[in-house]
Parts: C-alpha cells; structure tokens; sequence
C-alpha cells in the first residue's frame, strides 16, 4: 500500500430479512472487517494467523475477543473468516467488528460471501 494509506471497500446487502453492512478497510500491516445489522460495531475480535504446534504447513487462527460478548459462535465466525482472509492477505493479522441479529449458519455464510465481494487485500 502506497503511503500507508487504507484502502476501504463498503457493501450492503439483505441477509435472511435483515438489512447488513459490510465494511472492509486495509491498512499496512492488518486488515479489519465490519459485518453488522444493528449499524454499530458490536463484538471485537481479534484474529492472528500461526503456524502450528506440530510444524504441519497447515496455518492455525486465535481468535480473542477484544471487547464484547465472547460467544462460542463469535470464535467459529471469526475463525471461519480467517481461513478465507488470511491466505489472501500474506497471513496479516485482522480485527473483526461483528453485530448480527442472525447467527444461523446460512446467514454466517452469506456474510463471508458479502465480506469476500468487498475485499481490499
């Protein structure tokens, strides 16, 4: 990235009835992710790519919530999306900003799909 500017992509879509913004914004050296039907930030997450334990190629995520609700469904959702993110990205750590009224797993999927249509890296 040029001069350390961030480059931000927005979208908007209705998910299962209810009204969703997608922001993505790519900065130097992480990347961080609005998904929110409630038109606020919600639930912070950190998401930090690894190598693991075993020395297996195979990349690990931990994910921590920074501020919110830590919901098991917030850790799957998250991790869900670093799988998708961060092999595209060079492995950049990135912060997920979530508020969903919907947790069901078609919802979780199309707003990965909405995240990945607006993707800055």
């Amino acid at each position: 990235m040029a001069g350390g500017t961030p480059r931000t992509r927005q979208g908007a879509a209705v998910v299962n009835g209810n009204h969703t913004n997608i922001v993505c914004t790519a900065f130097e050296d992480s990347i961080f992710v609005v998904v929110t039907q409630y038109e606020k930030l919600g639930t912070l997450v950190q998401v930090l790519p690894g190598v693991s334990a075993d020395g297996s190629s195979a990349p690990t995520y931990t994910t921590r919530v920074l501020l919110g609700k830590d919901e098991p469904m917030t850790h799957v959702f998250a991790r869900s999306l670093g799988e998708k993110i961060c092999p595209k990205n060079g492995y950049k750590p990135f912060t997920l900003a979530v508020a969903l009224k919907d947790w069901s797993p078609q919802v979780l999927h199309a707003t990965e799909e909405l995240v990945l249509q607006n993707k800055v890296w």
